[in-house]
Order: C-alpha cells, then sequence, then structure tokens
C-alpha cells in the first residue's frame, strides 16, 4: 500500500487557509463553520485540516478553543451554536416583538435565526411555535396564517418532510410526489441504481441489493396501494413485470392477497427507520451546503 505523507503547515499557512475558506464562505453567504471549513479543505487541500488549526492555536496545549482563538486572530466573528432552547428563545423574542402575538417566520428571522434552523430542530415553523408556547406556559392555540390557509384550499399540502434535510418540504399528495421522493430516497432503501423511469409499465427500472447481490428490479409507482385495483393491467401482468410497488401509503389488505409475488414498499413507512434516516443524513450532509453545525 502506497504511504500517503501529509504537509506540515506553518501557522501562517494555516490563516491563509482560513482566510481563503472565510471569503468562500462570504461567498456563498454562509458562516464560517467547523463543517464548512473541512469541505472547504477536502476540496482545495485533499484533507481535513480542523486538527491542525484546533492543535496550533489552542490557548494550551491539548485545549479545545483553537479554532475560536484562530478566528479571533484574524478578526472573524465566530458562529454561534445553536440548541433547541436557544431556538425557541429567538421565538419568544419574536413574540414579545410582536405584542405577545403568533410571530409571522418574517419576524422570526428577523431576530438573528435562519429559518432552516428552525426547521432543523422542529420540523417546521409551527411545530416550534407550538413548543414555545408550551415552554413559556402561554395559553395560545397556534393559528395557520392567513396565507398558508389560501395555499392550502387551493392546493392540497402534504406531511413535513423538512427534517430529513433532502430538498423537498412535503410529501406526496399524488404519484408524481411518490417518483420525486423515490429519486430523492432510492439508495437508503435498497435501490442502489435508477436505470430508468418511463411511461410504458412498469414505471420504473432500478437495481435493488438482495443478499449483498444486485438484481434488475421492475418498478410500479402508486400514491396509495389501494390505487393498483384501477390499473388496466391484469394479475398475471403484474406478477410477470413487477417486483415491487413503490407508494406512499399502504392502505390495500388485498393487494398482497391477490398479488403474492409483488413487495409493497411504502416510503411512509421506510422514512420512520433509524437505518433509512442514517443512510439520508450521511448521504446529503456531504451533499448540502447547508446542513450545518451552525446556522
Amino acid at each position: 500500500m502506497k504511504q500517503v505523507i501529509r504537509k506540515r503547515y506553518t501557522t501562517e499557512e494555516l490563516l491563509e487557509i482560513l482566510k481563503k475558506a472565510h471569503e468562500k464562505a462570504k461567498v456563498l453567504n454562509i458562516i464560517l463553520s467547523i463543517r464548512v471549513f473541512n469541505e472547504f479543505c477536502k476540496e482545495n487541500y485533499g484533507s481535513m485540516l480542523i486538527g491542525s488549526v484546533i492543535n496550533r492555536f489552542a490557548s494550551v496545549p491539548g485545549g479545545k478553543d483553537g479554532w475560536g482563538m484562530a478566528l479571533k486572530q484574524l478578526g472573524i466573528e465566530h458562529g454561534k451554536t445553536y440548541n433547541k432552547d436557544i431556538v425557541l428563545e429567538h421565538i419568544y423574542q419574536a413574540y414579545l416583538d410582536n405584542d405577545r402575538k403568533q410571530p409571522t417566520e418574517e419576524q422570526i428571522s428577523s431576530t438573528g435565526i435562519s429559518l432552516k434552523t428552525v426547521y432543523r430542530y422542529f420540523g417546521k415553523t409551527s411545530s416550534a411555535i407550538k413548543a414555545m408556547y408550551d415552554a413559556k406556559e402561554i395559553k395560545q392555540d397556534y393559528v395557520l396564517p392567513a396565507n398558508v390557509a389560501a395555499i392550502r384550499k387551493l392546493d392540497k399540502a402534504g406531511e413535513s418532510l423538512r427534517h430529513l434535510h433532502i430538498d423537498l418540504d412535503e410529501s406526496p399528495v399524488n404519484e408524481q410526489g411518490v417518483v420525486l421522493l423515490f429519486g430523492k430516497v432510492h439508495f437508503a432503501i435498497g435501490f442502489p441504481t435508477i436505470i430508468k423511469v418511463q411511461q410504458d409499465f412498469p414505471d420504473c427500472k432500478a437495481y435493488s441489493i438482495i443478499g449483498g447481490e444486485y438484481h434488475r428490479a421492475n418498478i410500479e409507482f402508486k400514491f396509495k396501494s389501494a390505487s393498483y385495483f384501477r390499473s388496466r393491467r391484469s394479475i398475471k401482468e403484474w406478477e410477470e413485470r413487477v417486483n415491487y410497488l413503490v407508494c406512499w401509503e399502504h392502505n390495500s389488505k388485498s393487494f398482497n392477497e391477490k398479488i403474492r409475488t409483488v413487495q409493497v414498499i411504502a416510503l411512509k413507512d421506510e422514512l420512520k427507520k433509524k437505518e433509512v434516516l442514517r443512510k439520508l443524513k450521511e448521504h446529503y450532509s456531504e451533499k448540502l451546503e447547508i446542513f450545518k453545525q451552525f446556522a
């Protein structure tokens, strides 16, 4: 095995790298956090240099404050670390600023916290506001904002998926939504590769993993599994041409009684499994620029 020799950077070189990472963060309009710095270093220098920075700039040998000390030396504002309690304090401040009335998302943002941070801890703004009411023992019901209520009259809203950080805010409300969601999560539920999506029956061809081996799989999409009975296809066609029915919700008791060879995969259930959530977080934390430790 070839031995990898890592370069030892001088203090001046590390400070220069920090400055470049800070400039890149400003272009992206995000705060320079440890995660941002690591991604910058991996992309431009081939390795993460946070360990070198912490060790070099720590106030005492073995100290953990090296990151903050390095930023201070360059005059860079240290990113704020959030938790649920801090998020709730921001929402409470927005509530007070609004004369003790339910704050809007714009008013919450005006307190200095990003909505993405709120979503990260509570999934959606309504849940965060309700949690604030409970924490502060405020006897007030959450009221759906007028603009959201108007939209929902015209367009049925799905369940919030913001907590997954997959760039899709709501769950499917039709078959097209199931196809889109499957494209976001396929690798985490046993389908490492999508070959194609088509108008013909079945809707999709992909590779599945069974017993550690790759197998071609034919997939049909439905919003709910009970929709299968409206299909023009016969049971024989289903059994001969389809391996999986992928839907949002499995609500048919008769499906597996009539079509025994087709496995039903309900995305609503899959997205509750710890292993699936772990794979999604691992995948998208590397892909999304604003899935950060700091806001």
